[in-house]
Order: C-alpha cells, then structure tokens, then sequence
C-alpha cells in the first residue's frame, strides 16, 4: 500500500526510473543497483512510512520513493530477504532499523542523500556478542527511535517456518537461551508440584532463571498468567499468527520491572494481511506415538487508511506413552550401563517392618496372595517396580485459537482493535503414587494366610498401580485478549495513544482415580472379604467393590483477570547536532485478580468446575474444599528521553 500522500509527477517518473535501474541491476549479479528519489531536505526530518512485508529489493524501492533518499544496493546482497511491514512516521534510520529484517545488509548514512547497503551480517545466533552493533529496543516507549540496547535479536516468519515447529512453545524451544526444563507439558507430570500448572501449558524460561524472571508479551503489552500466576501460556497463542518474536536476552529488570530480570520476549502478531491462506499440517513419528494435525486459515483485506485481518487455527496431537519407547520403557537401565531407576514400593510388594522391627522379605510372584506362607516369602530379596509403566510423556492435545485485527485511518486519528482467543484441551496419564501400607492382624488375607500371627502391624511397600490401573489428568484452559486503541498525530510531529486492554486465562484440572489413604486403611483393616484389601498378590486381586470405593477426583483451578489502561503521548522537543531529542511521557494502571480453587470429589459425582469463591485461603493445605481470592492495583507513570 502506497503513502496518501500527494507526489509530484517528477517523482512519479523517477520512481518508475529506480523500477527500471533495479530490475536491470538484477542481471548483473555484483553490479550496484540503484533506487533514486527526490533530494531529501537537509534535516531528514521525519516523514510518513506505509510499507508492507515484501520482497527487501522491492522495500527498499518503496523506502526511496517515501523518504526522498538514494539507496544504492547489489542485488544479490539483498536476494532472497523480505522486509518487515513498516507504517507510521519515522527519521530514515528509525524506518529502515524497522523496515529490515534479521539477517539484513548493513547500513550507512553519507550525509542526507546516499543509504548505503553492504553486505549481509550474520543471523542472531553468530553475532550474539557483537557489541558494534545498534539495536532496536523491543517495547522501546519512543515512537521512531533506535536506542542502542543489549542483545536484541529477532525470528521472523521465515525464520519461524524454517524451524518447522507447530506452537510457539516449540519454536521458542528452539532458542539456545530459553531452559526446556520449566514448566511445560513435557514436565508438569513429574513436577513436585504439579498443581501450579494443571493444563499442560508452556512457557519461556531464558537462562533457566524461572518462567516468573521472564517478561512474555504480545505486542508489547502483558498476557493474563496461568498457572498460580507465575508464568504465561504461549501455547495460547497459534503460530500462524505470530509475524515475528523479538527476544530480548539479557535482564531488563531495570526498564520492565522484576518479572524481567531474566529478560524479555515480546511476541509480534500479525496484522497487515491481504488475500487468503490456508494450511493444513500433519506430523507424525516413524516408530508410533504422537501424530499432529494442524489447521488454519487466514483472510484478510485493506483499503484507503485502514485494514482488517482474521484467523482461526486448529491442532490435535495425540498423546505419547513411556513404554512406546524403548529408552523410556524401562527404568532399569543397566543392560544400557547405566542404573536402575525403579523403586522398591512394587506390586507384588516388600515386606520392610514386622511389628517394630526391620526386615527385607520379598512377596513372591505367581500367587494370588489366598496361599501363601511365611517359608514363600523370599529373605534379603527386592521386588522392583517399572517407575514409567503407565505414564505418559507428552498428553494428547487439542485446541481452537482465533484472532483478529483491524485498523482505520480518520484524519489524523487511527483506531485499532486486536482480539486473540484460545481453548485448549489436554489429557494424560501419571502412575499412582507409591505407597507403605500398614496391614493390621484383623485383615482378611494376613488371617488366611496366617502370616505372622501375634507380631504387631506389617508395613508393606507398595504400588497400586495393578489394582487401580494409573491416574489421569483431563484439563482444559481458556485464553482471552482484547485491546482497543487510538492515536492521534498532534502538531509538531507529536502524538498521543491511549488502548484500554482486557486480558483473562482460566485452567481447570481434574484428576482422577487418586487412591484415598483413609479408605484404604479401613479397607485393610477389613477381615470381610467383601470389604477387605488384598496386598499380598501377585497383581491385583481383591474384590471388584473395594477397589471402586478406593479412588477419588481432585479439581483444581484458576483465573487470572488483567485489565489495563495506558496514556503515551511522545514527540521530538528540539534537534541537536546528533539528532532530535525526543521525549515520552505517559501513565498507565493495571488491575490483576487471581482466583484459585481446590477441591474433592468421588467418582461420577455431579462437576463442581469453575465455582470460585471469594475470601482468604486457609493458612493449611487444601483438603476437600478450599478457594482463595485476590486483587492487585498497580499505577505506573513512564517518562523517556532520547
């Protein structure tokens, strides 16, 4: 889309002149090319940019034809490059620092008339270091500036598709920075506690500081956290709508606040798309497991001034199980030379206490625990049980995301609206969790077995695994952004924006087949064989009625509510002999809520999700029922000077 702005006919002809020198130059593989305009007056004050994401040979063209300045560049410096999409009012250096993309030529000034293009730097992940380079800020408050900052580096859409991954989650992954360790689906399983993140989200953790130490924004602006609030959701957010990620990896605690100390990732999406797109996307492994099937289309339009743009994406991926790979299979890893991970608390178990005192006898396999006697049982011998049988690596995933945005130019005021919203669902499976039974001398099957009589309570470990089968986990979490924005260009080349932001993310956790202690206890205390517990089997084998009455569901949840207002009003104050001097100064207030529940339920019992309660959480632990609630108010004035 060309600038509204007014040209003269002699600009005309030599916009079509720079066409023509540039497409020749093209065949000339190391001849310069060059994009000529108008003389460029001798401030290069700032001018008005409408450039979409396109072919650099082509941008750079554009650039010439609204700036008024010469560029001079070689073809094949710049083949095979696009531009970013750059719109608004800038100085040459602001726009051609927002117009090139990662990767791009270097760029030199030569008085007001020549931008020079030489050849390409290196990506991000060979120039980290390099401290010759100025870099553009993310989240910078001054409209145009280019602020020398610290290890700024950016992945674009090219960059993105090249990485073939289907979640941001899994894009990010890729980044040396960012510690795969922190809360994530791949993890929550095996967290201490698991509760803190109930959905299976990801997240970003640079320099594996904390998911908490890492500042994650769209646009610039803050997402809803989910969790217990100490982490955001990027597999919210559908990567075909993310235009590019700029990640800002060194602590910025000082600029953003301490949720930045590890650094700051400010997720772009898209918002200036014309036509349609569609994808389809499958994914799959060579010796079973997961498959990923992936959606999305895209629409969208533009006119005189304004734009509107649209996207829905859909992703199922199937779980992947522990025992559908080998290196996974089995927790004893000594035909590999390495060790045995499996634990004594088995099924069939370990007699580790008689009465008060300590002994090592092994419950032999091959009996249903009705026969057995003292002489079965094997002195100095350890059951082991698989500590991965039954548990899933990865849950099978599936989520809805839609997004949308939209702008339109009245005058010297712009309005703008943003929308992105997401349902996730997720299920998987975790083994029980191991166990020490104590078995009085009423049960049923110690009596049957006459083992031995008179000598106080036997302490068994053990793993219920054989007789409930695993625990699993069906969770859903839903996302919700909206802002809504204006702009209007005052005199002087100043401006003020204002956007009014809501943000929301809920998780809900249930938890099934967890087996009750208090139960279990009455069950092995039973000496009816209807109502007792059998532990001395070889699997399971007590009766059908005691086993249904032994588990029950854990619910857990939480919301998180974000609503922001935020004034900016930024403008160059007068030029000096390095350039203007420009200055932003604004307010904002951020309102956060969190909301949190726990609670209990038997099988087949009526849903008690998402009835949050408002009140202060008990000092203990979470028991049957408990929620908890709570609000925070944060102002914030924000001035700059550049």
């Amino acid at each position: 889309m060309t600038n509204s702005s007014a040209r003269s006919r002699r600009d005309g002809v030599r916009s079509a002149l720079a066409l023509a020198l540039a497409t020749v130059s093209s065949f000339a593989l190391n001849a310069p090319a060059w994009a000529q305009s108008a003389p460029a007056p001798a401030d290069a004050a700032e001018v008005d940019y409408d450039i979409p994401a396109q072919p650099l040979s082509s941008a750079l063209l554009r650039f010439a034809e609204q700036s008024g300045l010469q560029v001079l560049f070689a073809q094949n410096d710049v083949e095979g490059l696009s531009s970013r999409p750059l719109r608004g009012r800038f100085t040459p250096e602001a726009a051609l620092a927002q117009l090139l993309p990662s990767g791009a030529p270097r760029i030199e000034v030569a008085g007001d008339q020549i931008v020079r293009v030489g050849p390409a730097r290196p990506q991000y992940a060979g120039n980290e270091n390099a401290g010759e380079e100025e870099i553009v800020v993310t989240g910078t408050r001054i409209r145009g500036a280019a602020p020398a900052g610290s290890n700024v580096f950016t992945m674009d859409r090219a960059d993105i598709e090249e990485t073939g991954r289907s979640t941001v989650a899994d894009v990010v992954s890729t980044l040396s920075q960012n510690f795969p360790g922190s809360q994530g689906e791949a993890t929550q399983l095996g967290a201490s506690d698991s509760r803190r993140n109930v959905s299976f989200g990801s997240t970003v953790d640079l320099r594996g500081l904390g998911a908490d130490a890492t500042l994650t924004l769209v646009n610039g602006r803050r997402l809803a956290p989910a969790g217990f609030g100490n982490f955001v959701d990027v597999s919210a957010i559908p990567v075909s709508a993310v235009q590019r990620v700029e990640i800002l990896a060194d602590g910025a605690s000082a600029t953003y606040g301490a949720d930045a100390v590890a650094g700051v990732v400010n997720i772009i999406l898209r918002d200036d798309f014309e036509g349609a797109e569609t994808a389809v996307r499958y994914g799959g492994a060579t010796e079973g497991g997961p498959e990923d099937i992936g959606f999305s289309q895209l629409l969208g339009a533009s006119w005189r001034g304004g734009s509107i743009m649209a996207g829905y994406e859909y992703r199922q991926r199937s779980d992947l199980l522990a025992s559908e790979r080998w290196f996974t299979s089995d927790s004893d890893l000594r035909p590999y030379g390495g060790t045995n991970f499996s634990g004594t608390s088995s099924n069939p178990g370990n007699i580790t206490r008689i009465g008060a005192t300590n002994v090592v006898l092994a419950i032999p396999e091959g009996q249903d625990g009705t026969s057995l006697s003292q002489a079965d049982l094997l002195v100095g011998v350890r059951n082991f049980q698989n500590s991965t049988e039954g548990q899933s690596l990865l849950p099978d995933q599936e989520s809805h995301s839609f997004f949308a945005a939209a702008h339109q130019e009245l005058g010297a005021l712009t309005l703008s609206a943003e929308v992105l919203a997401s349902e996730r669902t997720a299920f998987a499976y975790s083994r029980q969790l191991n166990t020490n039974l104590t078995v009085p001398q009423t049960n049923y099957y110690r009596q049957l077995n006459n083992l031995f009589p008179g000598q106080g309570n036997l302490i068994i470990a053990y793993n219920l695994d054989a007789d409930l089968g695993p625990t699993w986990y069906d969770t859903q979490a839903q996302a919700l952004n909206v802002v809504l924005g204006a702009e209007y260009e005052l005199p002087s080349a100043w401006m003020i924006e204002a956007n009014v932001g809501y943000a929301r993310h809920a998780d809900d956790s249930t938890q099934g087949n967890i087996y009750d202690s208090g139960t279990l206890n009455t069950a092995l205390a039973s000496s009816n064989i209807a109502t007792a517990f059998n532990p001395f089997a070889d699997g399971s084998n007590s009766a059908p009625g005691v086993l249904n009455g032994l588990t029950y569901e854990s619910l857990n949840g939480s919301r998180t509510d974000i609503t922001t207002v935020a004034v900016k009003v930024d403008g160059p104050l007068w030029r000096l002999w390095g350039g203007a001097l420009r200055a932003a100064v604004g307010v904002e207030q951020r309102r956060e809520t969190f909301e949190y529940y726990s609670r209990q339920r038997r099988p087949g019992a009526s849903p008690a999700l998402r009835h949050f309660y408002p009140g202060i959480a008990p000092q203990t632990p979470c028991s049957a029922n408990c929620s908890r609630r709570s609000s925070a108010r944060r102002m914030r004035s924000r001035s700059s000077v550049t």
